[in-house]
């Protein structure tokens, strides 16, 4: 099944689309407009479109791990990859 979905471009104007997934993950820097981008697309289409905010649901494990920033960059990137 495709899905379509909507990101703004660089003049600020809506771009479709297309993928198979019917989730997107948006990761970013502090500061770097994902809130607002989420808040965007949510306005665009508010029945179709579900946005959890990530600081509000984080939980850990108290005995979780710390890895340096190779080490969780290698996860990520293998992660994505497969």
């Amino acid at each position: 099944m495709a899905y379509t979905y909507w990101l703004p471009d660089k003049d600020n104007q809506k771009k479709e689309y297309i993928t198979d997934t019917n989730s997107v993950i948006i990761i970013g820097a502090n500061g770097s407009g994902k809130s607002k981008l989420g808040a965007w697309m949510e306005m665009l289409s508010f029945e179709d479109v579900h946005r959890i905010g990530a600081q509000r649901k984080l939980s850990f494990d108290e005995d979780i791990s710390l890895k340096n920033f190779e080490q969780a960059e290698e996860l990520v990137f293998f992660w994505f990859s497969n």
